[in-house]
């Protein structure tokens, strides 16, 4: 991936703080040509007769676009989190990027090919907490030549819905009334965190395709081949780069990965039946 320049500014240095954790591996010495700004307003706070504080609004800012308004630090951080994620996703064309959660066990990588869910990356990091090493929790990157999945270094990005399965989440997360058509919010989770790590580049052995059904029974169902290659050509991202390239790789992995369909009644079942059975 080509390196951006990133600046980062804010109205209250405590949001600086709370970002460093996350973003200072990623300090590079000579800063590159290409430029981007985000800025964080977060919000003016006053103190009301009886001593209650109240703060406005917090607004996110990437360039001069509106990408998160909202009440939370931790919405926004979660916001600013996946901006540059996305960025980074855009352009790591050398990979095939698969939509879907991955962890590695026993350097064996088992992928989760899905269509968009928000439920994704809490599943990843029950998994990671169960003893799993992490690879991706919504995009997992696989190199075309040796067809190994690489992890990523960012922080899971955990949808709120989903805090209460994190206790690290629950206690420091406070959740608001979401308004109607407001974006996903999304939780910033570390595998330290969860006392796990990064996987390193692994041999994809198992494909999981999952289908998130609250209420019903978890369970594995066998899949065919040709309904495998067809999911996951469906799961890649950048498949207007690597066209045909990208079909054979589903189809050879198919020749030494096994692949089932993964009903998902509950994250916590999935995570039990995933490291029971893999």
């Amino acid at each position: 991936m080509d390196a951006v320049n990133i600046g980062i500014r804010a109205t209250d240095v405590g949001f600086l703080e709370r970002l460093r954790p996350y973003l200072a591996q990623f300090a590079l010495e000579n800063a590159p040509e290409r430029y981007v700004m985000l800025s964080a307003d977060c919000g003016t706070a006053t103190t009301l007769v009886g001593g209650k504080t109240l703060r406005s609004r917090a607004t996110l800012y990437l360039n001069q676009l509106v990408v998160y308004r909202g009440f939370n630090v931790d919405e926004m951080i979660g916001r600013f989190l996946t901006v540059l994620r996305d960025m980074a996703n855009d352009e790591s064309n050398e990979f095939i990027r698969m939509r879907g959660a991955g962890v590695a066990l026993d350097d064996r990588a088992v992928i989760l090919p899905s269509m968009p869910d928000p439920h994704l990356p809490a599943l990843a990091g029950l998994l990671v907490k169960a003893g799993a090493r992490y690879l991706g929790d919504e995009i997992v990157n696989v190199e075309p030549v040796t067809s190994k999945a690489y992890g990523r270094h960012l922080p899971l990005l955990v949808d709120a819905s989903d805090a209460t399965l994190f206790p690290v989440l629950a206690t420091r997360y406070r959740p608001r009334r979401r308004p109607v058509g407001s974006p996903a919010r999304r939780l910033a989770l570390t595998v330290e965190e969860l006392e796990g790590g990064v996987a390193s580049p692994s041999e994809i052995r198992n494909l999981l395709f999952p289908s998130f059904e609250p209420g019903r029974s978890t369970q594995l169902q066998p899949i065919s081949r040709a309904e495998a290659v067809f999911a996951m050509a469906n799961a890649v991202l950048n498949l207007h780069v690597w066209g045909e390239r990208a079909l054979i790789m589903a189809n050879r992995l198919m020749g030494s990965a096994t692949a089932a369909r993964l009903v998902v009644g509950s994250l916590p079942d999935a995570a039990s039946t995933i490291m029971r059975e893999m």
